[in-house]
């Protein structure tokens, strides 16, 4: 099981839109500046579920049933691991040994190996449904200003379609349909394009 313990932060940050947009600071109301957050948080998080890439760092924790010689560790980029524990058979809660594996940081996504010489793994707590731990951080950057451009492009894309199409959307099309389409189209293409 997989849960994201961070809040969602959007990849851009108003200014951002506001400059995308060319729309001067403070020419947006209460309602406009709500609506930019709104599809900024939005088109984030869909591009985040299509890469399976954190835009700014998030952490996560994955809680596992037994064990794997090969543990993924979903989403991307990988920063670090923050804790790796278990719950023994004696209800013990165990941090397991650096030194038993490794981190294969290079791969998508990331994962944790057990090196060969850890012959057996060790026995788990039987009563707990999730007795593995692992908690770590992911993401393409530590502040939205510093994601990368060909991400904030995708996103800001999306945000301009989205406003410039308002009086259409409901809140289901500013959450995934209306996102998509400008995301998947930006993200097949490398070249730096300007909406608005």
């Amino acid at each position: 099981m997989i849960t994201v313990l961070s809040d969602i932060y959007p990849a851009v940050e108003r200014f951002e839109i506001l400059q995308w947009l060319r729309l001067p600071e403070g020419s947006c109301g209460q309602s406009e500046n709500a609506l930019l957050d709104t599809l900024a948080s939005s088109a984030t998080v869909a591009i985040e579920e299509r890469l399976k890439r954190k835009m700014v760092s998030a952490d996560i924790l994955k809680e596992a049933k037994q064990w794997s010689r090969k543990i993924p560790l979903p989403w991307s980029p990988l920063i670090q691991i923050e804790s790796f524990k278990y719950v023994d058979k004696e209800g013990d809660t165990v941090t397991v040994d650096n030194d038993l594996y490794e981190v294969i940081e290079n791969a998508r996504p990331a994962y944790i190996r057990f090196k060969d010489s850890l012959a057996k793994l060790p026995d788990l707590n039987d009563d707990m449904e999730y007795p593995i731990q692992i908690r770590y951080t992911v993401g393409e950057a530590s502040e939205a200003i510093n994601v990368p451009k060909n991400y904030k492009q995708a996103i800001l894309m999306a945000v301009a379609s989205g406003y410039m199409n308002r009086a259409s959307l409901s809140s289901k099309t500013l959450q995934t349909e209306a996102m998509e389409h400008y995301i998947n189209q930006i993200l097949m293409n490398k070249r730096v394009m300007r909406f608005g």
